[in-house]
């Protein structure tokens, strides 16, 4: 809100089309991975969208209308959506049965419960500098794709996961 508010002539219509842009975007990458009947490339992918979400965020501090956001975030809500399926589906099945709950649940904490922490700590950022705060995050996305390359696991995933099961079509 505080991007839209500051430099986009929309105001709060801007942040609305943004978002939007975004959950769009996210309903895509969703539909699309669920399409996807194949796991090859999973760790490839998921390096070059965690840089493309560093990027999409250095952009989005410097844009000046409501459609270059818009634009930026609908790329980076397809990644979203696509990644959260692929790489949460990974999880579960590399998860003990025993354990998928607890796993589950503090993936929900982490999504769900620490974004208002994480939108206040924003929100102070912002008054320092808008600018530095997107230009911030994504310099700590590419750190983060940086980590990623030493991880072993994200060169195996493909192997790890192989080819997905044949839907059940049957009827019941």
């Amino acid at each position: 809100p505080v991007l839209a508010d500051a430099r986009l002539a929309e105001g709060a219509a801007a942040f609305g089309i943004i978002m939007a842009a975004f959950s769009g975007g996210n309903l895509i990458g969703i539909v699309v991975a669920g399409m996807v009947r194949t796991y090859r490339g999973t760790g490839a992918l998921t390096l070059l969208l965690v840089i493309v979400f560093g990027a999409g965020m250095i952009a989005m501090g410097f844009i000046t209308t409501t459609w270059a956001g818009a634009a930026i975030m609908l790329f980076m809500g397809l990644g979203n959506g696509y990644l959260s399926i692929r790489l949460i589906t990974y999880l579960q099945m590399r998860t003990p049965p025993d354990l998928l709950g607890r796993i589950m649940s503090l993936i929900l904490f982490a999504n769900v419960g620490l974004a208002p922490l994480s939108q206040a700590a924003a929100g102070a950022l912002s008054k320092a500098s808008l600018t530095g705060l997107f230009v911030g995050v994504g310099l700590a996305m590419f750190g983060v794709a940086a980590w990623l390359v030493t991880q072993p696991a994200l060169r195996t995933i493909d192997r790890e996961m192989g080819e997905m099961p044949a839907a059940d079509t049957s009827a019941s």
